[in-house]
């Protein structure tokens, strides 16, 4: 722990899902039991699946062209407002 990078400041558990926050990135993992004690970047959110919603469901949306086209959106419209 006291060698990560300095952005490598938050865990994950099982069934949650992790996308990244950069934009024309599709870097999405979903949590299991191989990568669940790991350590990640804070460029990422971290999303976990409520009540009868799958964390496979939320895998695939988050990895759509619809999605990552309207982050693409949202990130530009931030951006002009600076």
């Amino acid at each position: 722990y006291e060698n990560r990078p300095s952005r490598a400041n938050q865990t994950a558990e099982k069934g949650e899902i992790l996308f990244a926050k950069m934009m024309n990135t599709k870097k999405i993992l979903q949590i299991d039991d191989i990568n669940t004690n790991f350590i990640y970047s804070t460029g990422f959110f971290v999303i976990a699946p409520i009540k009868n919603l799958s964390s496979e469901y939320l895998f695939w949306i988050f990895k759509s062209d619809n999605f990552n086209n309207q982050k693409l959106i949202e990130i530009l419209a931030v951006m002009m407002q600076r």
